[in-house]
């Protein structure tokens, strides 16, 4: 669902759903280059990959 490195992650993993549940997780560190290079400016939420759950 992103670029973002996970570096650490604690769930279990829904079988029937082949969905993750996640109960912790640590992301890597992310460095200005890879922001300014990877990530797109959106001007309205409609263009986000994934809507907002709120």
């Amino acid at each position: 669902m992103g670029s973002i490195p996970i570096s650490k992650f604690s769930g279990f993993k829904d079988e029937v759903g082949e969905k993750v549940i996640a109960i912790a997780f640590a992301i890597g560190m992310l460095g200005p280059d890879h922001v300014e290079k990877q990530r797109k400016k959106l001007t309205t939420i409609e263009e986000a990959p994934v809507q907002p759950p709120l």
